[in-house]
């Protein structure tokens, strides 16, 4: 078994114990049916189960985009300082795919440093030797200069779901801010959304961030268009990198999650007609709904 692989094994298979054990404690699945991840309905993320329900559904494809994201922007950075903020970094998931990142461009650990924002308290968060980390419980709207005194600003979560009230208060000390760094990197994850609006609205908002840079000096060759390599491509993230699939056990637990649910084990049936639909869903393992936005800027 490779080292992805088997970190994931251990990671899921936490994650699936912890869903289990709200299922037996709860005696019925009805706060998990109830979740959505999406920018509308955005569930409550220092709800535990709610977060280890995003784990099982997300973990694997999130690490294999963080880590693509990562890969180039320490390919600009060429072994130089890379110091990172990242914000809403829930799990810390980011710090895993910059983690398989450094492995992937051979960057030395002494160079990279991380920190991790979130306004949401995670009950697990990874673990990852040889990179200098730190994460914070506080909101973007709270950062101080030392926080802000990085070369890599990584929006781990879309710029769009941040509060329209904390992102200007975001925006301002931005500008108050002295960058120092001669290279800095600008980027940002979306959401497999295809609505206009959405899109439209996370280009707005990250060239306004990057108009703060670009005040400072900082130009780049790359524009605030959105990336999607392998959009309407049958590909798999396990084709791209070793080792990134879901364990099979994920896959089965996650796509019979109702079964597992002991009002319909004591009834023979679900209680409500959309448990099936709501409940049972496959892991996310395809490649072709990755989207971000990247800035490789100089001074």
């Amino acid at each position: 078994m490779d080292v992805l692989t088997n970190h994931l094994y251990k990671v899921l298979g936490y994650a699936k114990n912890r869903i289990a054990d709200h299922i037996n404690t709860a005696g019925k699945c009805c706060k998990l049916k109830e979740c959505k991840f999406s920018a509308a309905e955005m569930p409550d993320y220092n709800d535990r189960d709610i977060q280890y329900l995003y784990m099982i559904r997300y973990y694997v494809a999130y690490l294999c985009e963080y880590r693509y994201i990562y890969r180039e922007i320490l390919n600009f950075l060429m072994g130089s300082e890379a110091s990172v903020l990242s914000l809403g970094a829930g799990c810390l998931l980011d710090l895993d795919g910059l983690h398989y990142a450094m492995f992937d461009t051979r960057t030395p650990k002494g160079v990279v440093d991380y920190t991790g924002i979130d306004i949401a308290e995670w009950e697990f968060k990874v673990k990852v030797q040889g990179i200098r980390n730190m994460a914070f419980n506080i909101n973007v709207s709270e950062l101080e200069s030392s926080h802000l005194n990085k070369n890599v600003l990584m929006f781990s979560k879309s710029v769009i779901d941040i509060d329209e009230r904390d992102f200007n208060i975001l925006v301002k000390r931005m500008n108050q801010h002295n960058y120092r760094h001669r290279n800095l990197v600008l980027a940002s994850v979306l959401s497999p959304r295809e609505n206009e609006y959405y899109m439209d609205a996370c280009k707005s908002r990250f060239r306004r961030v990057a108009e703060v840079f670009r005040s400072k000096g900082y130009t780049s060759d790359d524009t605030v268009d959105i990336n999607s390599p392998f959009y309407g491509e049958q590909v798999y993230w396990a084709h791209i990198f070793e080792g990134a699939r879901n364990p099979q056990f994920i896959v089965e637990y996650s796509k019979e999650l109702s079964s597992l649910c002991p009002i319909n084990q004591k009834n023979g049936h679900t209680c409500k007609t959309d448990c099936v639909s709501k409940l049972n869903r496959f892991p996310v393992m395809k490649a072709d709904n990755f989207r971000y936005q990247i800035l490789r800027m100089k001074r």
